[in-house]
């Protein structure tokens, strides 16, 4: 019951980064091919590192948890 937290918090961020990479990838190629600016690039990364930082965050509350019991 503890775990369910950490575990939602841990599949949401690999859910949204995997979201994220193939946006990224999709925009990188059209900012490669000229058709966008780089500025969706900018923001795509960020999205990218809210993401693993989710995920980061996740891993640290099983410890917190793990550390508890």
């Amino acid at each position: 019951m503890m775990y369910t937290i950490p575990i939602f918090i841990i599949s949401t961020g690999i859910l949204f980064m995997g979201a994220a990479i193939y946006l990224f990838l999709m925009n990188y190629k059209r900012v490669i091919i000229g058709e966008e600016n780089k500025t969706i690039l900018y923001l795509n990364t960020l999205i990218l590192v809210t993401s693993i930082s989710l995920i980061l965050l996740g891993v640290g509350y099983f410890f917190v948890v793990g550390k508890q019991l």
